[in-house]
């Protein structure tokens, strides 16, 4: 070893000077294989610091873990936490604007349902099928929330404006339909058919990361589409009614062919 030190400084094994002694000792993993790099790195850690103090030859020696591996799951775990903390945050603002809106606490709830359903249909799937979730998929939680809760708005403001012109629950929703759905569909195919072009990308977490986005925009279409109206048509449903008095109840349809005759003229 001590005829060897020429060389260990010359490879940058090691940093000799006259406050301290620096030796930097590689670990490599094989590339292609699905190794649990963070696990890796704590296993390691642990073993270092066991190994160091059972080791009584050499007192006061301390190891660092560095490199790019600790480095990449550093910044991998940092990406997760804040993408996290951005969903939740914007489900969290995006649900007192749709509260403030409606002026219903439980009706801005009612209506998150639809928004958060891509992510959790799609999430869901990943984690059964056991496809790992990484950086490019985990940005499309947040984005898919925020477009769908335009449709979303969007339908809700036909039901409601239907309510007002005095038709009872069911016709606000076929009235809804007829006036919005069109559009919402030709949105979605769209902005869908628009992200599948980054499929073709050769940078893996852009291509996933449009696959996901074009997956989640029609779930969310057939969130607002099917599932919302189901929650309306139930007794849920009477927390996203206007409050105002004279509106119809469910089984009443007075006033409807009135009310079409009014808007097709």
């Amino acid at each position: 070893m001590a005829r060897q030190l020429p060389s260990f400084v010359a490879m940058h094994f090691l940093a000799d000077s006259a406050k301290e002694e620096l030796w930097r000792l590689s670990v490599r993993v094989r590339s292609g294989t699905d190794v649990d790099l963070q696990g890796l790195v704590l296993q390691l850690r642990q073993t270092v610091d066991e190994t160091l103090q059972r080791t009584p030859y050499f007192p006061g020696v301390t190891a660092t873990i560095c490199g790019g591996i600790p480095l990449i799951t550093k910044s991998q775990d940092q990406l997760l936490k804040d993408m996290t903390q951005s969903f939740i945050s914007a489900f969290g603002l995006i649900s007192v604007a749709m509260m403030l809106t409606l002026r219903s606490v439980i009706g801005g709830l009612l209506t998150m349902v639809s928004n958060i359903l891509p992510t959790v249909v799609l999430f869901g799937l990943l984690g059964l099928i056991g496809i790992k979730i990484e950086i490019g998929s985990m940005m499309t939680a947040t984005a898919a929330m925020g477009i769908a809760v335009d449709d979303t708005l969007h339908f809700v403001s036909w039901f409601r404006r239907g309510c007002r012109d005095r038709l009872s629950k069911s016709a606000a929703l076929v009235y809804a339909h007829k006036h919005c759905s069109r559009a919402m569909i030709q949105t979605s195919i769209i902005c869908g058919f628009g992200m599948l072009f980054f499929s073709l990308s050769g940078f893996a977490p852009i291509a996933r990361f449009s696959w996901l986005m074009f997956t989640m925009l029609f779930v969310a279409l057939l969130g607002d589409l099917i599932v919302l109206p189901a929650i309306i048509s139930t007794r849920l449903g009477d927390f996203l009614v206007p409050k105002q008095p004279g509106i119809p109840s469910d089984t009443t349809t007075l006033g409807q062919e009135s009310h079409f005759s009014q808007r097709s003229d």
